[in-house]
């Protein structure tokens, strides 16, 4: 599995019934989406890792929207 690990010491209680610290990881992962402005309806979905840079995934995004054959407009500024 590959993602960020965030690592967090829990005091947790074992089998033994003793008390001891334990390092629980999480794993991030997060969704870039295009949606279609007019009806707020999502477009295209492409999952990644929390540590990916979100600004690679806008080509992919509006070239899957194309493919589809929806209308990408400009953005002003």
């Amino acid at each position: 599995m590959r993602g960020v690990k965030f690592g967090q010491l829990q005091v947790v209680v074992g089998k033994d019934g003793k008390r001891h610290k334990e390092r629980q990881y999480f794993y991030g992962y997060k969704d870039q989406v295009s949606l279609n402005a007019s009806t707020g309806l999502v477009t295209c979905v492409i999952p990644g890792h929390a540590n990916d840079y979100d600004g690679h995934k806008l080509k992919k995004l509006v070239e899957k929207d194309l493919s589809k054959g929806i209308a990408v407009e400009k953005l002003k500024k």
